[in-house]
């Protein structure tokens, strides 16, 4: 049944297409717990990878990668960032764009755009925005977070063929929380 499954997600990741533009990175970082589920985070990121539009740059990387290190193009001006793996609460995901994302918005001077698919990772979307809120970005620079507030599908909604996760999504340039 798993591997049927794994199938399945690859042949739909594969249908999905992309085209190119330099300005916009699109990564996507692959959890890393447990080690015995790092192919189903792999294959959600192949997945979600072939769901982007306009990327100059397409990589999958491990989570906990220094993005400021990585090979992006230069005149890339956004990063799209999809998030596959198991986060267990709000707080997880502030801490991230404390230490990874405002670190690399800072060093390249990009917007960045997360679609994080990790359960619970806006268990408490409002510390979340009030982070993100509290930056103090330049106005060229914008960031938008979207995640789910409670056990997520993640990227299994492809296969199944419906969403049964509950997003919420927080940006710089909101006054509140959306709930699609």
């Amino acid at each position: 049944m798993k591997a049927a499954l794994m199938t399945a997600m690859l042949f739909v990741g594969q249908v999905v297409g992309s085209s190119a533009s330099a300005n916009t990175a699109c990564i996507c970082e692959m959890g890393t717990e447990p080690a015995n589920q790092h192919a189903g985070f792999s294959a959600g990121c192949s997945i979600w990878l072939k769901q982007q539009k306009d990327c100059g740059t397409i990589q999958k990387v491990d989570q906990g990668v220094d993005y400021r290190a990585l090979n992006i193009d230069p005149t890339a001006d956004t990063i799209k960032i999809g998030y596959v793996g198991h986060w267990y609460h709000s707080q997880q995901l502030v801490s991230y764009l404390s230490l990874t994302i405002a670190p690399l918005m800072s060093a390249r001077a990009v917007s960045v755009s997360i679609d994080n698919a990790a359960c619970r990772a806006m268990n408490n979307p409002q510390i979340v925005f009030d982070y993100v809120k509290g930056m103090n970005l330049p106005a060229a620079q914008t960031l938008s977070v979207r995640g789910f507030q409670t056990e997520s599908m993640g990227k299994w909604d492809v296969v199944f063929g419906k969403d049964m996760s509950v997003p919420a999504e927080v940006s710089s340039t909101a006054e509140q929380i959306a709930y699609p």
